[in-house]
């Protein structure tokens, strides 16, 4: 399935709109877009709220590069799909049962 290609023009807009410089917003929107096309999500930075742009334009510039803010997002995406998957499959932990019902009365 083809995905809408990011509005990159959008994105950057945005951003500036909360104080985060283009240089900084340009690299988060190739980044998400980077992991759009590995993933198959779709993202929408034109979207993101205030907080959303601050802390992944913050995230962007604790990275020591691009490419290791690219490995961080597919590390941080990754952990999504993990968490996802145990919820779904009602791993220990995750979801209601005897063991959620004994720490609740304790």
């Amino acid at each position: 399935m083809a995905q809408a290609p990011l509005d990159r023009d959008g994105a950057i807009a945005r951003a500036a709109e909360f104080g985060v410089s283009e240089a900084t917003a340009g690299a988060v929107a190739e980044a998400f877009e980077r992991l759009a096309a590995r993933t198959g999500r779709a993202f929408e930075p034109a979207a993101w709220s205030h907080t959303v742009w601050l802390a992944e334009a913050d995230r962007y510039e604790r990275s020591r590069d691009r490419e290791s803010h690219f490995t961080l997002l597919l590390h941080l995406e990754g952990l999504r799909e993990q968490f996802e998957e145990r919820v779904e499959r009602g791993a220990r932990g995750f979801g209601k049962g005897v063991n959620g019902q004994r720490l609740t009365k304790r």
